[in-house]
């Protein structure tokens, strides 16, 4: 993701509404902005050390100046780390995603949402947290989290997270947790296409989808709007792999108005062989199989 000077300007913007957690009758050598602007430039650069934070600001100092005022100069690392231990996470969260929403493109974007239990997050008495994002692969860009305290949760902070990040236009993917009716209405709603994966959490569909695909796999001319797609094989992790899909129309399925939007189901598979690097002359025969199903609009 590129992120040009107008788009740091525009930070300010999002930013001047968080609460300044320091005292008030406090000596403000330096404006809660300035500390916010720099501190998080220095994240966007890939670091989250406070002393960075203060050599990044001397080293850019003059650039800083043209949108920011720093009538004391760069703050030094204490004053970073004062000031971002107390600040309102919630609201920095609030301003840092409204300001992502506006700089990153909008629509014809791959958004995945996927939910991860964060490390070191559980001791003797508690569970791990449960972080639920949204995840731009192709910029690299975290658009929305929302912490959850199970992963069965996750199920009710998707929609929760939709409701903060713009995505219309886009293409949301998510895995087969996030399979279900309510999630793909909130998706539509907000004007964005889903790639939904269906797994046995949903055993009549998955029944129903499994057995129209081994139905065209017996008779591929049973349905003329069936389309595949058959890769090479491949070596990858020390194995020769070969990957089909093939997409097929959802107009049989009875209770497709359940689903709004349910457009085509998708099945992925993986054919797959097990044989070390150095024989990688001619492709074994393949042994294995994976087999993903999915709800596509």
């Amino acid at each position: 993701m590129e992120v040009t000077q107008a788009d740091i300007t525009k930070m300010t913007d999002f930013l001047g509404e968080i609460h300044d957690p320091r005292r008030h009758q406090g000596n403000f050598r330096h404006n809660l902005i300035d500390i916010l602007v720099i501190g998080l430039c220095t994240v966007i650069s890939g670091q989250d050390e406070f002393e960075v934070m203060e050599e990044l600001g001397l080293a850019r100092e003059s650039w800083f100046k043209t949108f920011l005022e720093l009538p004391n100069g760069i703050p030094d690392e204490c004053m970073f780390e004062r000031v971002f231990r107390r600040v309102n996470p919630k609201e920095l969260m609030k301003g840092m995603y409204g300001w992502l929403n506006l700089v990153s493109q909008c629509g014809d974007q791959n958004i995945n949402i996927d939910g991860k239990a964060m490390r070191g997050s559980a001791d003797g008495e508690n569970h791990a947290v449960h972080v639920v994002s949204a995840w731009v692969g192709a910029e690299n860009l975290v658009l929305g989290q929302m912490a959850t305290e199970k992963k069965s949760n996750e199920i009710t902070a998707i929609p929760q997270l939709l409701d903060t990040i713009d995505i219309q236009g886009d293409t949301v993917t998510i895995d087969a947790m996030g399979c279900q009716r309510e999630i793909a209405r909130k998706i539509q709603q907000k004007g964005a296409d889903y790639v939904l994966m269906v797994k046995e959490n949903h055993p009549v569909l998955y029944q129903e989808i499994e057995d129209c695909f081994t139905g065209l796999d017996v008779d591929p001319h049973k349905n003329e709007q069936c389309t595949e797609w058959e890769s090479g094989s491949e070596k990858d992790h020390g194995r020769i792999e070969q990957r089909k899909i093939t997409i097929t129309s959802a107009n049989w399925y009875e209770d497709r108005d359940l689903w709004p939007g349910l457009e085509t189901f998708i099945r992925y598979l993986r054919l797959w062989s097990a044989v070390p690097v150095k024989q990688w002359i001619k492709p074994p025969n393949l042994v294995g199989k994976r087999q993903n199903m999915t709800v596509i609009t």
